[in-house]
């Protein structure tokens, strides 16, 4: 009886943990969207450019600098530039 009472007790325990870090992905990637979508849209109005010409370059600079894109898209939110790296 005490088992059955510890086990449950235990996975209500890690349901609440799991859901927890659910919550906060799902913010995180929510942030992220937001910010790739700002940096998006300067890109698209400095440049005159479509929606995916503007996703590519941030893809591009992410690829080539080895960081994440959301990274690259919070620079070019900040900064409204971005430094594209030489392509050899």
């Amino acid at each position: 009886m005490v088992g059955m009472l510890l086990s449950t007790h235990g996975a209500l325990a890690l349901t609440a943990l799991n859901r927890g870090e659910t919550a906060a992905q799902l913010t995180r990637a929510l942030e992220n969207s937001r910010e790739i979508g700002v940096a998006m849209g300067i890109l698209m109005s400095q440049h005159r450019m479509s929606r995916d010409q503007a996703f590519t370059l941030l893809r591009v600079a992410s690829q080539h600098t080895h960081r994440r894109l959301s990274e690259i898209a919070a620079d070019v939110a900040d900064t409204g530039t971005l430094d594209l790296p030489r392509l050899q």
